[in-house]
């Protein structure tokens, strides 16, 4: 006598989910008794990661993100792009930025530090001011620059959107100068 083959009374498939969707399940009869079940996973609109188990949404576009590309502020994820819209801080100000916080303020100094050249180390410094996220005082050549608690909340926040070699080099040679007492 021949063995039957068995029948296949469920199948299941998963599936990334449509954009701005969050993911879900469904179930079909298919011909005969067979049941289809479809399940729709989360893809993060970032990065592309999938399936998702957990994530987070943008506040201001509602994107579904991996912990590795939300960027929270003030315990708010965002996407890289809305935070941009938020704070414009660009990766020459956040390498300025990092050098005041390290007590360099001398323009000549942070040049020779980031590579960026004087003019663009001068823009930088006067958007900062002008966001208040750096505070100055004095005249001239006896001009103090500070970070202000904005500019160090900018700061921790912007280190997850410019974690690149660029950066790390500043951040080292920042590291350097402070060891050498410069």
């Amino acid at each position: 006598m021949a063995e039957e083959e068995p029948r296949q009374f469920l199948e299941e498939h998963v599936v990334p989910d449509r954009r701005g969707m969050l993911g879900g399940r469904s179930l079909e009869t298919t011909s005969g008794k067979t049941m289809l079940k479809t399940t729709m996973a989360a893809t993060c609109e970032g990065c592309g990661l999938y399936p998702l188990e957990r994530f987070v949404l943008c506040a201001s576009c509602r994107k579904r993100l991996c912990s590795d590309c939300a960027v929270k502020m003030n315990g708010v994820p965002y996407c890289i792009p809305h935070l941009m819209e938020i704070l414009p801080l660009s990766r020459n100000g956040y390498k300025v930025a990092k050098c005041v916080e390290a007590g360099i303020d001398d323009i000549a100094k942070i040049n020779d530090i980031t590579k960026i050249p004087k003019d663009d180390v001068k823009a930088s410094l006067a958007f900062l001011k002008e966001r208040k996220l750096i505070s100055s005082s004095g005249l001239f050549v006896f001009l103090d620059r500070n970070m202000t608690a904005e500019g160090l909340h900018a700061i921790s926040v912007f280190k997850k959107v410019y974690d690149e070699e660029d950066v790390k080099e500043v951040e080292a040679q920042l590291a350097e100068e402070q060891e050498n007492g410069n």
